[in-house]
């Protein structure tokens, strides 16, 4: 499966990445709609105070996408002061590519929301971004670009507000070729101005816009190396929303269609983004053009479930492979995905010895995953229930213990530990709730300090697996 070479691409080599590119800094205003203006018919938004979040956009919002998947991305365009403090120091996007602009300044897109209602964006942007030596600075990028040595990939991503024209773009492609990275561009317009490039990416109306076809086929056709435009000698790849992906390679057509409607969608800002990164490492790591496809393409489909940008992990493409694996992690990755990828969300701790799955175990957890937003359950190793439990016991290995917990749908993730009391485990986690049976009302329980609260959950009369144990030998 594409997933699999993938994830064991990602996991084994670390490629290094160029997204250059039109930045621009999302900006996002939260407040409260209670009433409408008396002096015009629009809603007033309210907050207490200035509550904004400042996220990046554009060219930007490329390279962020790799921040979890084992990359060395570099960002190549032109920033203000303010956007690059925002995306070096808020973000830590890699920036030393950049030319800062003594005057001008990047692209504003500000939102703004009544909580997660969507009222009004605000575009705040000149032309070439209201600088007047566009051209000394394009060669400056340039420069900074070639110096900076070989790339794996190159990202040509245009938003068409004036970092690229015909010879710039141009410019680019000879010095990716030149270096023997591998171009990918995702475009606006002007396809002539990508002539040369490995892969061409647009959108669907992007591609009927550039044509003035509506069929896939001949829109591909058109853009082939040898077609009227010429444009990509490798492939054709035009994202069609949530309806799939058609393109074209060498080998031909070929069309990639969701089983399933993508569910519980938070935002698609950005989500092309996502698509471009996944797409470019796919096929860096050597997947198929088809197969990179359908990776980017269920990383799109994770990324629109999450809030504003947020990259995507390595975790996350793995569920798609195997939702069930996929939870059952090391210490060190939990804390990865802990403090770098879900930290905004409210975390709960649980552990046990599972040793038989009774309803008393999943109503415990089903009442734990209740208290947040990522429940993670720590489970004794074969020799810490053994030390607990005497040397009869666990009847069931660690392997199908961890496996019967991940199985359960209130689960996020799945961890193991060694010793008598899972202290490592919480003091990693830092769960904001950690949760015990009733029975623990009047015990010491391990790593209590470390959790923002603790939550006592009512236990199931006679339900235990000492019991079930003492009523299959007295049948036996």
């Amino acid at each position: 499966m594409p997933f699999t070479e993938l994830i064991e691409g990602v996991r084994s080599r670390k490629v290094r990445v160029a997204v250059v590119g039109d930045a621009m800094i999302d900006t996002y205003m939260y407040g409260k709609v209670s009433r409408i203006s008396p002096e015009f018919p629009v809603p007033i938004l309210h907050s207490p105070s200035a509550r904004k979040e400042n996220l990046p956009g554009g060219a930007a919002n490329v390279c962020y996408q790799f921040k979890h998947l084992n990359a060395d991305a570099q960002l190549f365009s032109l920033l203000d002061r303010d956007a690059l403090e925002i995306l070096y120091s808020d973000h830590r996007i890699n920036v030393e590519g950049c030319i800062e602009l003594n005057h001008g300044s990047v692209p504003r897109k500000i939102r703004y929301y009544d909580d997660d209602f969507p009222l009004l964006r605000h575009d705040v942007e000149r032309p070439n971004y209201g600088c007047s030596s566009i051209e000394r600075l394009r060669e400056e990028l340039l420069a900074k670009f070639v110096a900076a040595g070989k790339f794996d990939v190159v990202i040509l991503s245009n938003y068409n507000k004036g970092l690229f024209d015909f010879s710039t773009a141009q410019l680019f492609i000879a010095a990716c070729r030149a270096s023997g990275a591998i171009s990918v561009v995702d475009p606006k317009d002007n396809p002539d101005w990508w002539v040369g490039c490995d892969y061409f990416k647009p959108n669907a109306a992007e591609a009927a816009k550039m044509t003035g076809q509506t069929d896939w086929r001949e829109q591909c056709v058109r853009f082939r190396n040898e077609g009227m435009y010429g444009v990509a000698r490798k492939g054709v790849v035009v994202t069609q929303s949530g309806a799939g992906v058609v393109g074209v390679t060498e080998e031909g057509f070929f069309e990639y269609r969701p089983r399933t409607t993508v569910k519980d969608v938070s935002s698609v800002i950005g989500a092309g983004d996502c698509f471009a990164a996944v797409l470019a490492l796919g096929i860096t790591h050597g997947l198929t053009l088809p197969k990179a496809v359908e990776c980017a393409f269920a990383a799109g489909t994770q990324y629109v479930k999450a809030k504003h940008n947020r990259p995507i992990a390595l975790y996350e493409l793995h569920r798609q492979l195997d939702p069930l694996a996929a939870k059952i992690m090391s210490v060190e990755d939990l804390t990865y995905l802990r403090d770098g990828v879900y930290s905004d969300q409210r975390w709960v701790f649980t552990n046990g010895c599972f040793d038989i799955m009774h309803p008393g175990h999943i109503a415990s957890l089903q009442a734990a995953k209740s208290r947040g937003d990522k429940l993670v359950v720590a489970v004794n190793s074969d020799a810490s229930v053994q030390s607990l439990k005497g040397p009869s016991r666990p009847i069931m290995p660690l392997s199908e213990r961890v496996q019967m917990v991940a199985a359960l749908e209130c689960v996020d993730f799945v961890v193991s530990f060694e010793e008598d009391v899972p202290y490592k485990v919480v003091e990693a986690v830092r769960p904001n709730v950690m949760v015990k049976g009733k029975d623990y009302a009047d015990k010491p329980i391990s790593g209590a300090e470390l959790a923002g609260e603790v939550f006592l959950v009512d236990m199931l009369p006679g339900s235990s697996t000492t019991n079930i144990i003492r009523k299959i030998k007295e049948l036996g």
